[in-house]
């Protein structure tokens, strides 16, 4: 249950910080060096960040045991 807690507090705090930081605060500056091919995917950085709160969650809970 810690596991999944962790990473819901963590995707919930993440996801809207970087959703802001990359299409509201800057997005003109990730357009003019390309960053963003078209529209950017807020489905592929939700996955992303979902990957980025399992994954080191999961292997600190491996690593103490």
């Amino acid at each position: 249950m810690k596991i999944f807690l962790s990473s819901i507090a963590y995707i919930l705090v993440v996801f809207p910080l970087a959703l802001g930081w990359h299409v509201g605060l800057f997005k003109e500056q990730y357009e003019s060096f390309g960053y963003f091919a078209g529209e950017p995917n807020v489905f592929i950085g939700l996955l992303t960040i979902l990957t980025q709160g399992i994954a080191p969650v999961d292997f600190s809970v491996v690593s103490h045991r």
